[in-house]
């Protein structure tokens, strides 16, 4: 696989629950979208792909601060309390020992408030000040989604970046496929994979490969699209 992403492995998964393919089309500025989509769903972001046998949602909810830290499980049992401090302090990015607070203590009680020393230090910790802790980067991270590259690929676009990530890289370098940011600039924002050769082309690669998608061309275009299908496959049968 050339590209990697949990909203990647939602979309195949779920496809693979269905016997028609997934409609798509190539835009006039080459990207490659789904047809028919709505933006919301059951995640906290998420986009809905409308299928004939029942809608598909692909999306994610807020991680935890753990999560997002990257402090695992094991360490939330184990870790003593200054440890697993300078842990959550190193992952924020924010010096919180020359700060008169700790962030898992603001709301408490002003006596509680303070968790350093006269010298800066953590103070000797208590197991109501590690349970407190442990609370806090349990709880979800509503900041996580501010910002808007976390998820690229989230949009009808989608559709894409599966190609993208299931066709072998020889299909890929043959098709030409990559990802280009619809906006351009340093703002960007609005990534796409985008594909410039002729869409019988990629139908045909799609069917190939036994892909859950199939591309919206018109009549005419689907029986040159049934030559080239069996061009293909009388090409990989010679090889």
């Amino acid at each position: 696989m050339t590209y990697q992403s949990p909203l990647v492995s939602q979309l195949l998964d779920q496809m693979k629950e269905r016997s028609i393919p997934l409609e798509i089309e190539i835009s006039d500025n080459g990207a490659v979208e789904a047809v028919n989509y709505d933006y919301g769903g059951s995640y906290v972001l998420s986009i809905t792909f409308i299928h004939p046998e029942g809608d598909i949602v692909v999306g994610v909810d807020y991680p935890s601060r753990a999560e997002r830290y990257e402090i695992t499980a094991e360490q939330l049992a184990t870790v003593p309390y200054e440890k697993l401090a300078d842990l959550a302090t190193e992952y924020t990015g924010d010096e919180w020992r020359y700060l008169d607070g700790c962030a898992w203590l603001t709301g408490q009680e002003p006596e509680a408030v303070n968790c350093f020393d006269a010298e800066g230090k953590f103070v000797k910790a208590t197991t109501e000040l590690r349970d407190r802790l442990v609370q806090w980067l349990g709880e979800d991270d509503e900041s996580a989604f501010e910002d808007a590259e976390l998820y690229p690929e989230m949009s009808e676009g989608l559709v894409g970046f599966a190609i993208l990530a299931s066709l072998p890289p020889a299909d890929v370098k043959r098709l030409g496929l990559k990802v280009g940011d619809l906006r351009g600039g340093p703002g960007g924002g609005c990534e796409r994979v985008i594909f410039r050769g002729d869409p019988r082309l990629l139908e045909a690669t799609l069917r190939r490969r036994n892909m859950p998608f199939i591309v919206s061309i018109d009549e005419q275009s689907k029986q040159i699209e049934h030559q080239l299908f069996s061009r293909l496959v009388d090409r990989d049968g010679a090889g």
